[in-house]
């Protein structure tokens, strides 16, 4: 994300695309901190379909400052990652 105003809102939206499954059900997204909003159209995506995840980063909420890594989990009912089922999603930035 680049160097960032704690008193700001920062929305970014991240984009998965199902390249291995014929069908990828999306049950929700799951932030790991308090500091990020984010949400996802729940449903089925076919093969080569864009799941979009919209996020909003609140430094101010924790007076974070310098780098920050924020992680965002896309849920899913097949294995997309290590995590099996959870798809991190990581914002990263420098706060001022």
């Amino acid at each position: 994300m680049g160097v960032l105003n704690k008193n700001a809102v920062y929305p970014y939206t991240f984009q998965y695309i199902n390249t291995s499954y014929d069908s990828l059900k999306v049950y929700g997204v799951k932030d790991g901190c308090d500091c990020t909003e984010s949400k996802v159209k729940r449903g089925v995506y076919l093969k080569n379909d864009t799941v979009l995840i919209n996020t909003e980063y609140h430094p101010g909420r924790y007076n974070d400052h310098g780098l920050i890594n924020k992680q965002i989990f896309l849920i899913t009912n097949r294995e997309v990652s290590t995590f099996d089922t959870l798809l991190p999603l990581v914002l990263k930035g420098n706060i001022n």
